[in-house]
């Protein structure tokens, strides 16, 4: 697109748009190594359930290097070990999606397997 005007703005808007956004990042979440992720993730899940032991999700957390707080991390734990309804894992998906880490979101995606159709029931 070009603009109208000084010399030079033309050339800088061609230049911004063939620039692109430095923060857009590939994701390639149908690749073997996600999935071997969500199974263990799953997994992991499972036994902090039964166990209540954190420290494995916790890694988890910070193996994909989620930038939030150790408070935020710690209720997200929490959430995702109370397993009575779906509302706790909605709860999980929703502060995922707003730390912004998609790893994380698509990781609490999976955890909507023991809650067929609710994870597009509101």
């Amino acid at each position: 697109m070009l603009c109208a005007g000084k010399d030079g703005e033309a050339d800088y808007a061609e230049e911004a748009k063939t620039e692109g956004y430095d923060g857009h990042l590939e994701w390639e979440g149908d690749t073997n190594k996600m999935l071997c992720m969500k199974y263990e993730f799953y997994e992991k899940i499972l036994r902090l359930r039964q166990d209540g032991n954190k420290e494995d999700v916790m890694e988890v957390f910070d193996t994909l290097g989620v930038a939030a707080s150790e408070i935020q991390m710690e209720y997200l734990c929490e959430l995702l070990q109370q397993s009575q309804s779906a509302e706790m894992a909605k709860e999980a998906l929703l502060i995922a999606i707003c730390i912004g880490s998609r790893p994380l979101v698509e990781l609490i995606l999976t955890l909507f397997r023991d809650y067929p159709h609710e994870e597009r029931a509101g």
